[in-house]
């Protein structure tokens, strides 16, 4: 077994097992790097989250009302 496939991220549990895992120098995996990339435009945990929910959750059922 390499020494890669018993790294583990620094940031979460993901380990060297994932072929397609990369390590950066600090030991973050590329899957949190995307993640934390990612949150500012995906993640709202708050009242601008509850909002834009119930804003799709309209939209949504406008666009499908009378559909089956």
């Amino acid at each position: 077994m390499s020494s890669v496939v018993n790294r583990v991220c620094s940031f979460c549990v993901m380990d060297g097992s994932n072929p397609a895992i990369e390590f950066d120098a600090a030991g973050q995996c590329n899957c949190c790097r995307d993640a934390l990339q990612r949150q500012p435009y995906e993640w709202w945990p708050n009242v601008q989250g509850t909002e834009r929910i119930d804003r799709l959750v309209q939209t949504l059922r406008a666009h499908g009302k009378g559909r089956l």
